[in-house]
């Protein structure tokens, strides 16, 4: 007698395999069809489970080509290379707001969080005066040649420098279409539409 599950396992196992077993052996007894059913379960779970490994494997290959390795997570630097860096761009000319702009624009949130692989990368260019001076001109809002642009300006101060509009100057004639006639408008046939079409 089979329980619930091996029930249902015999019911899904001569569903799928009955017909296509029985073309292939001919007459079969029942406790054949179940362990040759059964074999070709474990069959196919053992396949499903190479396939499903293979998948994970070439996921972590291509994670490894893309920079990620999750055996070698990213390492950050130690604070004091943390108090190092701060100090060169600080020599350098770095204003706290021009230094995180730069940290940004690299991808980099503070300066905490900068990669050991990009560290002596990072310090080589904070070290540069003309970086410091390129970002710090990008903070103060000009455009490098020391003339500051003008600011957008709001609608307040759009419609007050806007001139009146004197009340005795007339408008241009505008024709207007006649109005039409709505028999004369042509109105296209209702779409033919079949009653069988399920929604």
């Amino acid at each position: 007698m089979l329980n619930g599950r091996q029930q249902l396992v015999w019911d899904r196992t001569f569903m799928a395999f009955g017909s296509v077993m029985k073309a292939m052996a001919g007459n079969i007894e029942p406790d054949d069809w179940q362990t040759t059913a059964n074999e070709v379960w474990k069959w196919a779970a053992q396949k499903t489970h190479a396939l499903a490994g293979r998948l994970f494997a070439e996921a972590e290959e291509e994670n490894t080509e893309n920079g990620y390795d999750a055996e070698h997570p990213v390492r950050f630097i130690t604070e004091k290379q943390r108090k190092r860096f701060y100090a060169i761009a600080k020599g350098a000319g770095f204003s706290n707001d021009a230094l995180k702009l730069f940290l940004v624009k690299r991808g980099i949130s503070s300066s905490g969080m900068i990669p050991v692989d990009r560290y002596e990368q990072i310090c080589r260019l904070a070290g540069n005066p003309s970086t410091a001076k390129y970002y710090e001109t990008l903070i103060a809002g000009n455009n490098g040649n020391g003339e500051v642009p003008q600011r957008k300006r709001t609608a307040e101060q759009v419609t007050a420098a806007a001139q009146p509009i004197a009340d005795d100057v007339p408008f241009p004639e505008e024709e207007y279409p006649e109005e039409l006639d709505p028999e004369s408008v042509p109105v296209p046939p209702p779409p033919d539409v079949d009653d069988d079409i399920p929604f």
